[in-house]
């Protein structure tokens, strides 16, 4: 028999890295081993045919983050609503957008015979060429947006004076067209997710950011994280009524 090589991978490894959608819950392990080693009957392996050298975290050798994000749909889909109820696919964008924040590069080739390319596949192409999410709020509210049916911009630039003073997190055009290239205050609405996280220590930075919006005339609302988890209805009801008030139908 071989020499049996194992690196933890899957929705365990993701964990460890603390990746968006995957802490602070237990996850079964999965090992991940070279393609055609000998692996033991009942073990829960996936045979990769791209093989490295385990990285180490604390005494536990991991696969890299970008081949543990391919082996994310190793866990039982009945741990989701025991989880927090988020859907998997779902799931596994939280970790991409959170992994490309960190500056890691994913892509799934075509017909890849890597386990998991295919559902990597599936959330790249949905979350098209869009810049990353900043935070796990934001990709939640990403979700939330997707579920309306609404496409928003991301990460928008306040010019004043010649300068980027802000970055808003979202608009959502007034109606639906390219992005351009300069954003104006008529092109949309502007959504601001405010976490406790980020924003508890800096009232008066937020103080300024939305003073700075009214003086240049965009319109916008603010919307927590527990908004958009828990009170999905009233966020959508709030967005619909900003926006007919900002750009009434004609």
């Amino acid at each position: 028999m071989r020499h049996r090589r194992l690196a933890l991978t899957g929705p365990a490894a993701a964990a460890l890295y603390q990746l968006d959608g995957f802490r602070d819950y237990k996850w079964p392990h999965s090992w991940c081993v070279p393609w055609g080693n000998n692996t033991y009957p009942g073990d829960r392996t996936v045979q990769a045919r791209r093989w490295e050298v385990p990285q180490m975290i604390g005494d536990i050798p991991v696969c890299s983050v970008e081949l543990v994000v391919r082996h994310l749909h190793a866990f039982p889909a009945d741990l989701v609503s025991r989880a927090d109820g988020i859907a998997p696919i779902d799931r596994v964008e939280l970790a991409v957008e959170h992994i490309l924040r960190l500056g890691h590069t994913l892509c799934a080739a075509r017909g890849g015979s890597m386990s998991g390319d295919a559902l990597l596949r599936s959330v790249l192409l949905r979350r098209g060429n869009n810049v990353p999410t900043e935070s796990y709020a934001e990709t939640r509210a990403v979700q939330r947006f997707r579920e309306w049916d609404i496409q928003p911009w991301r990460q928008i630039p306040i010019m004043e004076k010649g300068r980027i003073e802000f970055r808003a997190d979202f608009m959502i055009p007034f109606r639906r067209r390219r992005r351009p290239d300069i954003i104006r205050p008529c092109d949309g609405l502007l959504i601001e997710i405010d976490s406790r996280e980020f924003h508890e220590h800096q009232f008066e930075r937020d103080h300024e950011r939305g003073s700075t919006y009214d003086a240049l005339g965009y319109h916008w609302i603010s919307v927590t994280p527990n908004q958009i988890e828990h009170q999905p209805t009233k966020v959508r009801k709030a967005l619909d009524g900003a926006s007919r008030r900002a750009h009434p139908p004609t």
